[in-house]
Parts: structure tokens; sequence; C-alpha cells
């Protein structure tokens, strides 16, 4: 649902007060609609110039192995079968794709890097 509500918020957006032509959309989320936002980055990858994700959880792996992960709503039941967030990135345009601040499954500010 949230994934389906951010593309319908970037196509208002690339045509909101120019008719006609497409306007470039960056794609901001912080925390718990981070994973959506990066979900719907990649499955269309061409809708957002740019995406930031701030305070996202760095990998699926950091969320299961949290007792009590913060952005438990979040995880995608399976989803460690089948990609990782990592895998998004790849697929949503890893130039194009910025982690600020990711966190661990607790929450708190974690360091950068693959897990």
């Amino acid at each position: 649902m949230r994934t389906e509500d951010i593309l319908q918020w970037a196509r208002f957006l690339r045509g909101f007060q120019a008719p006609g032509s497409r306007r470039s959309v960056h794609l901001v989320a912080q925390g718990a609609a981070a994973i959506s936002a990066l979900h719907r980055a990649a499955l269309n990858p061409d809708a957002f110039y740019t995406v930031t994700l701030r305070n996202m959880v760095r990998s699926w792996e950091d969320m299961v192995s949290t007792p009590e992960p913060v952005q438990a709503a979040d995880v995608v039941h399976g989803a460690l079968r089948h990609y990782t967030l990592a895998d998004l990135i790849e697929l949503a345009g890893r130039e194009k794709t910025a982690l600020a601040e990711p966190v661990d499954g607790s929450g708190r500010v974690a360091a950068i890097g693959p897990r």
C-alpha cells in the first residue's frame, strides 16, 4: 500500500504546475517510510532522479537478529529467501541512492557499510 502511494505522489509531482512537461522527482524517506520508498524505487527506478533514505535499517539481517526491531512492521515475510535490501538498492540505482544515518535493528545509528 505505501509503495503504491509513493508512486502516485511521484506521478502527481512530475506534472505539478507543468502540464505536458516532466519534472525530476527526488525521493526522500525517513525511518519506517524508507523501506517502502526503497521498494518503490526498485520497482520504478526511472520514476526518481535521486533516492535518499535516512534512518533506514541497514539490512533484513539486522531486523531478524534483533529481539524487538524498531521497523518490524516493514519486514516483508520471507524476503530473505528472494532478495536483500542491497539488491533493492542495486535495482533502484546505486549511483543515485544514498543511505543517510542508517540504523541497526534496534534503531541506533549504525556504521555505514554492507552487512
